[in-house]
């Protein structure tokens, strides 16, 4: 048996409940004019292709749309393309968008993500006249996924089973990447205490890739992929110390843009991807 047909789900079982087992509220179902006892039919939710709460994503995908790459399950997709595309504009729509939003969080955040897998006849939402999608088995899978690959441009992306994340590393953990010490040295200037947490997302968020030019991080003797953390208002400007003000970009542009003609091409860059990011 192939790995794309050993994970075919072999049952039927209610999207409400996977929902559940995969550690999401859905008390809210309930809330329709059936009540409890058909809270698994409710529409507001059981046609839905993707859920979350603070913790925990889950997406709907269809069995037939995987490919197996070097022995890894994937699924190459454009959710944004469904949403121009579809004919019942508005219900698909809002429903690629919330599949679209959250793989995009995902990939960001560097979250794993759980799937359902639905297998049945699926409807192709160019063509009018085709009858709508059916789902004949559906199980939820008990390996994660993750999103390896987002393009926040084209909203093209490649959600893969399993966790598949590089160790990303910047400036201030170098001295975990080698055997020699640190030097020691005596200085009178200010230190600033930068979070590591707020470190840690942004370079997740970056995914190995420098923010201002795209171009790959460089590998480190171990392995982990190496971009340097920069505030884009430094912090000796009262700049803050939060995800919505710090880049993750390659060594060459860190210098740039402390030194370098570009410096406000960089920072004017930067300000607009991280406001496109966060709404902010």
């Amino acid at each position: 048996m192939d790995l794309i047909e050993s994970i075919k789900p072999r049952q039927k079982l209610f999207v409400m409940d996977l929902v559940n087992e995969a550690g999401i509220d859905v008390s809210d179902w309930a809330n329709s004019k059936g009540g409890e006892k058909r809270a698994r039919s409710n529409p507001k939710y059981c046609y839905a292709w993707a859920f979350s709460n603070s913790e925990v994503i889950v997406l709907n995908i269809w069995h037939r749309s995987l490919t197996e790459e070097s022995g890894v399950v994937l699924l190459r997709s454009n959710l944004r393309e469904t949403s121009k595309n579809s004919s019942t504009k508005g219900i698909w729509k809002n429903r690629a968008d919330k599949f679209d939003k959250l793989v995009r969080i995902a990939y960001q955040q560097g979250q794993s993500v759980r799937v359902i897998i639905n297998e049945g006849y699926r409807r192709d939402g160019n063509l009018k006249t085709e009858k709508a999608s059916k789902v004949s088995l559906r199980l939820l899978d008990s390996m994660p996924w993750s999103v390896t690959f987002y393009n926040d441009t084209s909203g093209e992306f490649i959600l893969t089973r399993g966790i598949h994340r590089p160790r990303l590393v910047d400036q201030f953990d170098i001295n975990f990447e080698t055997d020699h010490p640190p030097e020691k040295y005596s200085s009178t200037s200010d230190v600033f205490y930068r979070n590591p947490e707020v470190r840690r997302i942004v370079l997740q968020r970056a995914n190995g890739k420098c923010e201002f030019c795209g171009t790959d991080g460089f590998k480190t003797s171990s392995g982990a992929l190496f971009l340097e953390t920069h505030h884009i208002i430094p912090l000796s400007q009262n700049g803050p110390d939060t995800i919505y003000n710090v880049a993750a970009i390659c060594p060459n542009h860190h210098r740039e843009a402390h030194y370098g003609d570009g410096a406000d091409l960089i920072r004017e860059t930067l300000t607009k991807l991280l406001s496109k990011y966060y709404n902010h």
